[in-house]
């Protein structure tokens, strides 16, 4: 969660700001954390944990727009970093379009971070334990069918927790929080002939009791099994139907 102190320091840099001659300045403080584990082959492969913090500022001075982020946010290191925005804001071309919302258009009801229900509590609870069991549980390895056998699988179960608050000159204050739990898995198949195909899926959620890990695992495995039997056609003048994955 965002501290107070955080805020403090969040207040000071639209101040700065403010200061420097900027006409109008909107501040977003992000926090995150985040967990990972990687499996190959139904073992666990690597862990990873980390945690980031920065601060994003937009600068709104003589018509002018510019947006910067530092994740140094000792005050001396700020006050400096603020002041090149705010210069730098100046030498880049007008941008007469660009301004902060309206008053009556911001919220007034982010006060808690909670307010979307994006947040799932049991976050915090979560062990390292329950994270390698999350990655292994969802491995489908070793895997083997008629005419196919599963040869390599690299699956990443992770979750994470984002913070933001955000104040502008125009009197916005707002903070938000949300957890996102997610699995991706690639799989290699053989078929008898020797022939390899790949298939990959991925989902995530808000809440971690809603992600389930196996079925991706599954949806990973029936989109190489679908491959196999393919040939190439000669070519020509064909209309071409896309799967809806891959369409965008």
């Amino acid at each position: 969660m965002v501290s107070e102190l955080e805020k403090t320091l969040t207040r000071s840099c639209m101040a700065m700001a403010l200061e420097a001659g900027a006409d109008k300045v909107r501040v977003t403080l992000s926090k995150s954390s985040m967990d990972l584990v990687a499996t190959l082959d139904g073992e666990v492969d690597k862990v990873t944990a980390c945690q980031d913090r920065s601060l994003e500022i937009c600068i709104f001075a003589d018509g002018r727009y510019g947006a910067f982020s530092t994740n140094r946010l000792e005050e001396a290191a700020l006050r400096k970093f603020v002041g090149d925005a705010v210069q730098t804001t100046r030498m880049l071309a007008p941008d007469p379009c660009r301004d902060l919302p309206a008053p009556e258009r911001q919220t007034k009801a982010a006060v808690t971070g909670l307010e979307l229900g994006l947040y799932d509590s049991g976050y915090e609870g979560i062990t390292a334990a329950d994270r390698r069991q999350q990655a292994l549980g969802a491995s489908v390895w070793p895997s083997a069918g008629k005419g196919w056998k599963l040869i390599s699988e690299e699956g990443e179960y992770s979750d994470n927790l984002e913070d933001s608050y955000v104040i502008d000159s125009g009197g916005l204050e707002a903070l938000h929080t949300e957890t996102c739990y997610s699995y991706g898995v690639e799989v290699t198949i053989e078929d008898s002939r020797g022939r390899k195909y790949s298939g990959y899926w991925w989902d995530s959620c808000v809440f971690g009791r809603d992600l389930d890990g196996a079925a991706i695992g599954r949806k990973a495995l029936e989109a190489a099994i679908a491959q196999i039997g393919s040939c190439s056609i000669p070519g020509g003048k064909r209309t071409l139907v896309l799967d809806s994955e891959i369409s965008y």
